[in-house]
């Protein structure tokens, strides 16, 4: 999913989505790691808060972690 646009209005449809089914019913759902289910649908909700929050209408999706963000940074800057 590494640079996938995520749009506001998808956000709130996976929101939706999500806060509709259960945990159970949110086990293996493609691309949900297993023991998210109890997380996922509040990590939804301040996904779309944040996004609100900054008035943007769209996000670009990054895989990469804090780590790698961090050692990327340094990088550049010793360049």
């Amino acid at each position: 999913i590494h640079n996938y646009t995520l749009t506001l209005h998808r956000v709130k449809q996976l929101e939706a989505q999500l806060l509709s089914r259960s945990k159970a019913q949110r086990e293996g759902l493609p691309g949900l790691e297993r023991g998210r289910e109890e997380v996922i649908a509040a990590g939804a909700i301040i996904l779309r808060t944040v996004i609100e929050t900054l008035g943007m209408s769209s996000l670009l999706v990054s895989d990469l972690g804090l780590r790698e963000g961090v050692v990327l940074e340094l990088a550049m800057r010793t360049r």
